[in-house]
């Protein structure tokens, strides 16, 4: 059932924010940007012949929020949000003109993907989720304005991509994560031995 990946890693997300970080700005800004999405992400806005969720519009304001506050936005950036938004966009032209290729289900296939260039390309955890959010906003974009050429009423945001979303956004959190215990391990492992040839 499409969508159910979002609302369930989207709670699970908001009940870290809220109950498992620290008090602070970030943890209310979080867990109000989690809680909103969450609340309009049934609703549409009517755009030409588009119809474009508003959580759409949400996870793409975060997106260049992260971009403008923490790394500066560059041309570098802007760049290389572009090479991401065309590797999207070219996934989805590719399951639909030969879907024979995705044995497995596309939601996976498309936030690995992107989700792994994005930290790949990425230096901070803020320009990972950001060039993340950019990519995928405007590639999702990109698909149907190139599909509106040829049909009606479609709608940009849809439960699909809401899964895309949160599901790259929760591989870029377990990715990090899984590098800071692994970073905390080599220090604790490296100070006995230190200790022993002192």
């Amino acid at each position: 059932m499409e969508g159910i990946l979002y609302y369930w890693l989207m709670w699970a997300a908001w009940i870290i924010a809220t109950f498992l970080l620290k008090k602070s700005v970030m943890r209310f800004s979080c867990s109000l940007f989690i809680l909103t999405n969450i609340l309009v992400s049934g609703l549409f806005v009517v755009v030409a012949h588009f119809n474009i969720s508003i959580s759409y519009f949400l996870f793409l304001m975060c997106g260049f929020f992260l971009a403008v506050y923490k790394n500066n936005y560059t041309f570098g950036i802007f760049i290389t949000s572009i090479a991401l938004t065309f590797a999207y966009a070219g996934i989805l032209l590719i399951r639909l003109y030969d879907p024979v290729w995705f044995i497995i289900d596309s939601v996976w296939i498309m936030s690995f993907v992107i989700g792994a260039l994005s930290i790949y390309l990425g230096q901070t955890v803020t320009a990972q989720f950001s060039y993340y959010l950019i990519a995928i906003c405007q590639g999702e974009f990109l698909y149907w304005f190139v599909l509106g050429q040829f049909h009606q009423h479609l709608i940009i945001g849809s439960t699909e991509f809401l899964d895309i979303t949160v599901v790259g956004c929760a591989f870029i959190f377990i990715w990090n994560a899984y590098s800071h215990v692994v970073v905390m391990l080599e220090n604790n492992l490296q100070k006995p031995i230190k200790e022993k040839q002192g």
